[in-house]
């Protein structure tokens, strides 16, 4: 047995079974070493990973919660009052909920800079008509729906940027009121807003 171990000590060099124990103990030390470096490395890339995942979902939201715009329209012939607000009862779109179809107001959800645009078909063609974009009761634009004409239907639109603080209210305003054109599908009174 003994001329069995020194043949195998010679061929792979282990040494006495003491040494080779001793050698297989330091392994395994190295080794459990080695593996808990590993599973705390593994664990950071972990943790790095979901809080990039959670970053990227917030940021989505974040994205998603930034939208706001709409658009709102009349769909039947009307006469409007002058000083009257416009009221565009039937909702296209509303993202972010700032505009009220039953007081024809857009409340800012939030601040920044906003695009607005109107538009008015007036179907009489003896009397102009004037609507303005109003900003918390002040009024910053008008257009005027040129009423002396041979064609019974006119147009006029307008647009404006502004920059709003989150509570600031826009509407449309008729200075000159009168008989507004409509067809059923409606958008000949249209009134559109968004965020940039």
């Amino acid at each position: 047995m003994t001329e069995y171990l020194r043949m195998i000590n010679s061929r792979y060099r282990f040494g006495s079974v003491p040494g080779l124990a001793n050698n297989l103990n330091s392994t395994k030390s190295e080794f459990e070493s080695e593996l808990k470096k590993s599973e705390y490395e593994r664990l950071k890339l972990s943790a790095s990973v979901s809080s990039l995942e959670t970053f990227r979902l917030n940021m989505s939201k974040s994205k998603s919660s930034e939208i706001v715009a709409f658009t709102a329209i009349v769909k039947q012939e009307m006469t409007s009052q002058s000083g009257q607000t416009l009221v565009f009862p039937h909702i296209i779109t509303n993202v972010g909920g700032g505009y009220n179809g039953n007081t024809g107001v857009f409340t800012a959800p939030r601040d920044g800079v906003y695009v607005f645009f109107c538009k008015i078909t007036g179907r009489d063609n003896s009397i102009d008509m004037r609507f303005e974009f109003i900003l918390n009761s002040s009024e910053r634009t008008h257009s005027l729906v040129y009423g002396r004409s041979a064609i019974p239907y006119r147009t006029s639109s307008n647009s404006i940027v502004l920059q709003l603080t989150h509570g600031d209210r826009v509407w449309i305003k008729m200075y000159r009121g009168g008989k507004h054109f409509a067809t059923g599908a409606g958008g000949d009174q249209s009134f559109s807003g968004y965020l940039l």
